[in-house]
């Protein structure tokens, strides 16, 4: 008996649509703990079912709610921070984009959106199993968010802005990421070239298949892990590296400016002016502008350890 094809997890809806449900579940019933029963009433429905576990499933993978045993959830941070605070505030477009890049799916395909949906498709069918529905309800659910969000290829890019070096590093590594499109042919495991590195006791395996890597090709995975590496920061990795900051010097910021400033000299330089970057900057005296890069802050940050 043949099973169903299963898609890998992915938000089922777009991030504009569990806005909505996140206002209506703290319209009827506040930040408090409740039952997913009274949430599926507070979005409508009439009772729990798996079209309602699905939405609360969506909800939890954009980081808008808090579930706890039993059935039971709450409004984040950020969830509280897109129902609460003014729509374009530097607080709400903060969350906003947090939340479009909390599903690990959505934050892989980032740097390839500007690929067509057919290659987007084929990646997800090769690379993660996906069913062809499922990776077509998956795409239209990334594409509707980005743009929600303002994370969409014209938005994104910019190619203006005092972040350019950061924009630069995305875009380069984006003009590498031309993903083969669907009916092309992927050549044999036979032609890879494997290597493996040890790293803090773990074993990292590098693949490149259809031929021998070229010094441009390592310069581009580079350039990936890089991106990785922002991400970990953003994500508050405790695996990334640290520089070591006299603390004399840096005595006026805090412990978590200091981290971020440790970071930053690393390489993870911050890829949006998120909310807890905000926060960072506002608890250690540099008041923050909507119009402000993640650079800017950066920089003031360091200008109080002078």
């Amino acid at each position: 008996m043949a099973t169903r094809e299963r898609s890998p997890n992915y938000p089922t809806i777009d991030l504009e649509a569990a806005v909505a449900a996140i206002a209506s579940i703290y319209k009827s019933e506040k930040r408090g703990q409740i039952p997913w029963s009274l949430a599926a009433k507070a979005m409508g429905y009439q009772a729990l079912s798996g079209p309602v576990r699905s939405r609360i499933a969506a909800l939890r993978q954009y980081g808008l709610i808090e579930t706890t045993p039993g059935e039971h959830l709450r409004i984040s941070e950020h969830g509280f921070d897109l129902v609460a605070s003014p729509k374009g505030s530097p607080a709400y477009m903060a969350a906003l984009r947090d939340a479009a890049l909390e599903p690990p799916l959505f934050r892989e395909l980032l740097p390839a959106q500007e690929q067509s949906d057919d290659a987007l498709i084929y990646r997800l069918q090769r690379e993660k199993r996906f069913s062809e529905e499922g990776a077509r309800r998956a795409i239209r659910a990334f594409r509707a968010t980005m743009t929600f969000a303002k994370l969409d290829e014209e938005r994104y890019d910019g190619g203006t802005g005092d972040d350019g070096i950061e924009d630069d590093t995305v875009q380069e590594a984006r003009q590498e990421t031309r993903l083969a499109p669907a009916g092309t042919r992927t050549p044999p495991p036979s032609a890879a070239h494997e290597y493996s590195f040890p790293v803090e006791g773990m074993k990292v395996f590098i693949s490149f298949v259809g031929g021998e890597p070229t010094p441009q090709a390592w310069e581009t995975l580079q350039d990936y892990i890089n991106i990785a590496k922002r991400e970990a920061a953003r994500r508050g990795s405790s695996a990334a590296p640290r520089a070591s900051f006299d603390n004399d010097d840096a005595s006026s910021l805090s412990a978590e400016a200091r981290d971020l400033l440790g970071r930053v000299e690393n390489g993870s330089v911050p890829l949006y002016t998120t909310a807890n970057l905000m926060r960072i900057a506002e608890e250690n005296g540099v008041a923050v502008s909507s119009d402000m890069t993640p650079n800017e802050i950066v920089e003031r940050l360091r200008e109080r350890t002078s």
